[in-house]
Order: C-alpha cells, then structure tokens, then sequence
C-alpha cells in the first residue's frame, strides 16, 4: 500500500515506518523543497526550524537515531502531498 511520487515509493505500512532509513537522496529532496519557489511557506519554516535544531545529524550519520529518520519521513510525506 503506498503510491509513486518521481522515483520514490512512500509506502504507509507499519513496518515500513519502522524500518526507514535516511538516505542521502532524502536530505537532498528536502533541500529542493527548500529551494523551490512554489513551495509553501509555512512548512519551509517549520522544515527550516526542524533542519536547524537537527543540523548535526544531518551532518553526521552516526548520530542519527529512530525519531529522527521518523522526523525525515514525515517531512517527505508532506512535501510529495504539496507538489
């Protein structure tokens, strides 16, 4: 169960959410969120604010834990909902 958006499948199973792993590919999606002019205003801010406080796990892979690939996941749902 989940659908196709560009090249990612974003699936909404349990087991799927529990399981995600950042990718580099996923930071930098965030980042064209970031860039881009047609997208909405409030939730680059609230990505901007998340981003801010969690600057060195994206920096740092080591210090990434479960909440924080959660955190990215969520984000790649709400911006592939906006587009």
């Amino acid at each position: 169960m989940g659908r196709k958006k560009g090249k990612r499948i974003l699936d909404t199973t349990p087991s799927y959410w529990k399981n995600f792993r950042v990718k580099d590919s996923d930071i930098k999606a965030l980042k064209r969120f970031l860039d881009s002019p047609y997208s909405e205003d409030k939730l680059k801010i609230q990505l901007l604010g998340w981003m801010w406080d969690n600057i060195n796990k994206i920096n740092i892979p080591q210090m990434r834990n479960k909440k924080f690939h959660e955190d990215v996941l969520t984000f790649l749902h709400l911006i592939e909902n906006k587009r």
